[in-house]
């Protein structure tokens, strides 16, 4: 009984130490770090899947990302505005020359390819190598 005691405590320490960050995967976590290197994840969302954990990281400037079993990113969202790193470079392209001064609210992407939302509330609809596809308003 002593020995229980004992291990759950410990158990509850380490949780306790732990911050939010240090449940996702490393390669989300590097993500993260490239993507909003001035924000800090403030809650981690564990879905148990039967194919592996999905993983949804909020930070500290509301944004969300959700990551894969493997720790790469599905989605990304942020009211404030996407940071440019958040789009490959074709759909950044895109984005400057058709829709000046528009910010990119979110992007998610699936084996088909991305999808973005703008501002404006306009969404658009890119394959896998990044070419415009069609609007998805």
């Amino acid at each position: 009984m002593k020995k229980m005691f004992l291990a759950l405590i410990c158990i509850a320490a380490i949780n306790i130490a732990a911050t939010p960050g240090d449940k996702l995967p490393e390669s989300a976590r590097k993500y993260l770090s490239k993507i909003f290197p001035n924000e800090t994840v403030t809650k981690v969302k564990v879905d148990k899947e039967l194919s592996g954990n999905t993983y949804d990281a909020y930070l500290s400037n509301g944004a969300k990302v959700e990551f894969d079993k493997n720790g790469v990113w599905d989605e990304v969202e942020c009211k404030r505005g996407l940071p440019d790193v958040a789009l490959p470079e074709r759909i950044k392209g895109y984005l400057t020359k058709k829709h000046p001064g528009v910010d990119a609210i979110k992007i998610s992407r699936d084996t088909r390819g991305y999808e973005v939302k703008l501002r404006n509330g306009r969404e658009l609809k890119f394959d896998l190598l990044s070419n415009f596809l069609r609007y998805d308003d």
